[in-house]
């Protein structure tokens, strides 16, 4: 106690502040062996000031300097070690940063921002683990500090964490409402949670605090597309990032892949030819190319292109991908193969790339007839997500559409909607043959293609801000009258126009529209629906073949399948007790009677016969689903009963299915 009244004495002599002082007693106390003398006290203390007015100015080498003399003069400072710590930090100079962070903490166990200077250095490096054992001694000294809270939430997330990281980036939030960069974060918490509406809603709030936040636009065109399958409003942001950074090659692969999704291949194929020109070494956009070139039906010089990445030594899982799907224009698919076994052996590949691999490796076995190695991909490409299904909440959702669209329902709104007869919807099970009824009907001179637009389901969701319809659909849609219903007609009919010049019609192919029969008789109670059918099996195992990921989570598992079609075929049934007009197209009828059912299939649409709807593989039109290459190909048999070559594996869809020859004799009475 003497020797603090001393110091404090010294202290006032000298006409230094009282922080200084308290800084000075807190040394004292805490080394008791050892209080450096006064002179080395107030040298070391000159300095750190001259060190802050050297920040200040912009001269951070000075600044280091005289932090590192201070340090040596008066080596247990742990406040000086902390704040060189911090200027190494800012230089990137980790090792240093790391150091003299640790430096501060042996001196003073419980200096918070030492710890959180090491924990930020350890998160870079990517040890998660041990950066959150240094937040956590932060948080305890300072546990409502906004920077450790986003800290420490992050390392969380990280780290896998997903549940933690969102309270703690929450309790960030209520400090630093305005920060986008904590927006941005528990954007993506809870988009690893699956809570998508969540992640949009701040990623959404980060970029109104910062336009130019390049991390939220990818951010969230990622979610949009992958997700959420809206290529449309992901396009939008990644076109703001490439404007914001044009040669960022994460938004230029976002924006190709929203454009490639669109059947927009030749605008792709530019993009990436430009960005070429200023990055002509840039192996990945050599891959988009080849990409695009396959999907255009070039595959001679989409394999030439990707075996020339995989020439110069860099084995690019796209790359790779390509020369899977093109292989055998050159008899040569073994490398192919090989290469992208290696790829998947060496546990190197995103999990995306993975998947990916898997698929393609699944589709190339599945040619060459080697089910068993096919069957194994497909399925590691359908487990490389673990993406959450629930069929109960499928179940509630048929429940609601079948209690809202009743008889009495639908003739109390008989009368109203759009008196357009444009719209061809063509919908049922994804993979039951609706790309390929559109292309049919595509080839008619008076049909535009539209492809799978998302427009029914945008108009769906927007009907709070529309119209402030209290509930959720489908209850909200009693809630409309017949202006309000017709104002949802004109919505879409405005889309369409997009897509059409002179055509009288234009089709929408999205498969799910089944779910909006009753709301398309509503809205157009004149135009034609086309229901697509095939054998249930293939239908799912078609299905499961395809890398859908989380467009259509059901399709990852067999026992989902099975489970979402049953849900399927309740609802078909259910539509046609309203009484609803469809044309029934069954995919193995169309295969063996190609001419007759094509032109029932006019007929049904107010359409006169045209040769060219039976050379639909000639159009030159871009396919942008799974069937971009089928489509291109005259009729085949081959698809026909194909579940039976791997019947030995499908039992859990088989089980789920039950009677499957039945559920298709349903559908075939449901018309």
């Amino acid at each position: 106690m003497r020797k603090c009244k001393t110091i404090r004495q010294r202290c006032r002599d000298q006409q230094l502040d009282k922080h200084f002082t308290a800084r000075m007693i807190a040394m004292a106390i805490r080394h008791r062996a050892y209080t450096p003398p006064m002179s080395k006290l107030l040298q070391a203390n000159k300095r750190k000031q001259k060190a802050f007015l050297a920040l200040k100015r912009g001269r951070t080498e000075e600044a280091i300097r005289l932090l590192t003399q201070a340090c040596k003069s008066l080596p247990r400072d742990a406040d000086a070690w902390y704040r060189l710590g911090t200027l190494y930090g800012q230089q990137g100079n980790l090792p240093a940063a790391l150091d003299c962070a640790r430096r501060a903490v042996a001196i003073d166990p419980k200096h918070a921002d030492a710890h959180c200077v090491i924990g930020n250095v350890l998160a870079s490096q990517g040890k998660h683990q041990e950066a959150m054992t240094h937040y956590r001694r932060a948080l305890e000294r300072k546990p409502h500090d906004p920077a450790l809270l986003l800290n420490y939430g992050t390392a969380l997330f990280l780290a896998g964490e997903h549940e933690q990281a969102a309270e703690y980036l929450l309790e960030a939030a209520k400090y630093r409402s305005d920060d986008a960069t904590v927006h941005n974060n528990l954007g993506n918490v809870f988009k690893a949670l699956n809570e998508h509406q969540k992640a949009i809603i701040h990623y959404e709030k980060a970029l109104k605090l910062k336009p130019e936040l390049v991390e939220a636009h990818l951010n969230l065109g990622d979610i949009l597309i992958s997700r959420l399958g809206h290529p449309q409003a992901a396009e939008f942001h990644y076109r703001q990032a490439t404007a914001l950074q044009p040669d960022n090659l994460q938004a230029i692969a976002g924006l190709v892949n929203t454009l490639r999704y669109q059947g927009r291949l030749d605008e792709a194929l530019s993009l990436i030819q430009e960005c070429r020109k200023r990055m002509p070494d840039e192996a990945g956009l050599q891959a988009a190319e080849a990409d695009i070139l396959e999907r255009k039906g070039k595959k001679q010089e989409a394999y030439r292109v990707a075996q020339a990445i995989l020439e110069s030594g860099q084995h690019l899982p796209m790359a790779v991908d390509v020369l899977l799907r093109t292989c055998d224009i050159e008899d040569d698919c073994a490398q192919a193969i090989r290469s992208a076994e290696t790829l998947l052996e060496s546990g190197n590949l995103k999990v995306t790339d993975a998947q990916m691999l898997h698929f393609s490796l699944g589709r190339r076995y599945d040619k060459l007839e080697q089910y068993e190695q096919a069957f194994r991909n497909f399925r590691a490409g359908n487990e490389c997500l673990d993406i959450p299904w629930d069929a109960t909440s499928l179940e509630h959702e048929i429940d609601a559409l079948i209690d809202t669209y009743t008889q009495d329902f639908m003739a109390e709104k008989k009368g109203g909607g759009h008196t357009s007869e444009r719209p061809i919807f063509i919908l049922g099970m994804p993979r039951s043959g609706t790309s390929l009824t559109e292309q049919i009907l595509a080839s008619h001179p008076r049909v535009a293609g539209a492809g799978e637009l998302n427009t029914l389901n945008d108009l769906v969701g927007s009907l709070h801000k529309r119209f402030s319809v209290a509930v959720k659909y489908p209850e909200a849609i009693h809630s409309l009258n017949d202006n309000q219903l017709l104002s949802l007609a004109n919505a879409y009919l405005e889309v369409t126009e997009a897509y059409a010049s002179e055509e009288a019609h234009v089709t929408d192919k999205m498969p799910h529209n089944f779910k909006h029969i009753g709301l398309i008789h509503l809205l157009f109670p004149k135009a034609s629906i086309v229901h697509c059918i095939r054998d249930p099996r293939d239908t799912c195992l078609s299905i499961y073949f395809q890398n859908f990921g989380w467009i259509h989570p059901y399709g990852t598992r067999l026992e989902w399948l099975g489970a979402y079609y049953r849900q399927y075929v309740r609802l078909m049934k259910h539509w046609q007790s309203l009484g609803i007009s469809m044309f029934i197209i069954q995919y193995e009828q169309l295969v063996e009677n190609q001419e007759k059912v094509t032109r029932d299939l006019l007929d049904f649409c107010g359409l006169e016969w045209n040769d060219a709807c039976l050379e639909f593989h000639t159009q030159k039109r871009h396919v942008a689903t799974a069937s971009y290459d089928q489509v291109r190909q005259k009729l085949y048999r081959r698809s026909k009963a194909r579940w039976l070559r791997y019947e030995k594996h499908l039992g859990p869809l088989l089980d789920a299915l039950g009677d499957a020859d039945a559920l298709n004799q349903e559908l075939h009475g449901s018309i």
